[in-house]
């Protein structure tokens, strides 16, 4: 999953008592677990069945619970929590235990066809002055966006063009690891479309390690560590945000399409997954209002009109 959090249990922080009969667990009152819950929400725009989703599993009580052990934090909860408000350090770690590094290679390949489409049209009308900036938004361990670039990469006509795509992930541990550019042998075993393997073959070497990607592509595609919830820092033709923002709350939702649409040139275009355009989550969004809505099979591409 693209940008991605944990599904487990019931129920995000659980008071005491709370942990399924597993044991103790450390202590949070409810009112502890209301802040925490409501710091979910504005700093990762999760959502109440987001929230309800990731926890007894998850045991977030018991990383709390770490937390103030190994921080030695004499003042329990709170005075973690005010270093979690605080440090950066101690955010990126709560950032890396609730989000999923669950994704692929052309995960869901009629998407990427559809982008084929796309940018066939793209170059044919040449709307951004041989530009072409992509942001894959919610990147998670990099398949998606080094994807992008072995199609950009393997297309003679953009040898020409000014070519860049930027990565962004709230986990700076996921980010660190797409950066390396090296995937194991399940990686590729996990492309379940002859023509997409064809292009993963041709832009990877294959080592003891597993796969690295070529160097020609990973020079396409800057990585970074970026929360949807701050200010966006790039200006891409297309953006990518695929399976994310199903996982946020509808204000969330609304805010961080107003971004994208007002960081998008007129005729840029949006892709969003199957999970988000097939559910109730853009019913009636008047952030939607500006963008029109294209078409897909298996996918959901929105462009913000000339």
């Amino acid at each position: 999953m693209n940008g991605r959090f944990k599904r487990f249990g019931t129920c995000l922080v659980t008071p005491s008592g709370g942990n399924g009969g597993r044991g103790p667990a450390f202590a949070i009152s409810k009112v502890q677990s209301d802040m925490f819950n409501r710091f979910l929400l504005e700093r990762f725009g999760l959502s109440k069945f987001t929230i309800k989703q990731i926890t007894v599993a998850g045991r977030l009580g018991d990383f709390i619970g770490s937390r103030v052990s190994s921080l030695k934090c004499s003042g329990g909860f709170y005075e973690y929590f005010n270093l979690l408000k605080s440090d950066k350090n101690e955010f990126q770690m709560l950032a890396d235990f609730i989000t999923c590094k669950e994704t692929r290679f052309f995960r869901a390949p009629d998407q990427f066809r559809l982008f084929l489409n796309v940018l066939t049209k793209i170059k044919e009308t040449d709307p951004f002055g041989k530009r072409l900036c992509i942001w894959s938004a919610g990147s998670s361990t990099g398949e998606e966006a080094y994807s992008i670039a072995m199609l950009l990469n393997s297309d003679a006509d953009l040898k020409h063009w000014d070519v860049k795509i930027f990565a962004t992930d709230v986990a700076d541990r996921a980010v660190e690891f797409a950066k390396i550019g090296a995937y194991d042998d399940n990686s590729r075993k996990r492309i379940d479309d002859k023509e997409f393997l064809g292009v993963f073959d041709g832009s990877t070497i294959k080592t003891e390690r597993g796969y690295e990607i070529r160097k020609e592509v990973r020079s396409l595609v800057d990585f970074s560590v970026h929360n949807l919830m701050d200010d966006i820092f790039v200006a891409p033709n297309i953006i990518f945000c695929r399976n994310v923002l199903i996982y946020f709350e509808p204000e969330k939702v609304r805010d961080v399409l107003k971004k994208f649409y007002s960081v998008l040139p007129h005729g840029g275009f949006l892709f969003t997954g199957h999970p988000e355009g097939s559910s109730k989550i853009f019913e009636g969004d008047p952030s939607l209002k500006g963008f029109e809505y294209v078409s897909g099979s298996g996918s959901f591409l929105w462009r913000k009109p000339f």
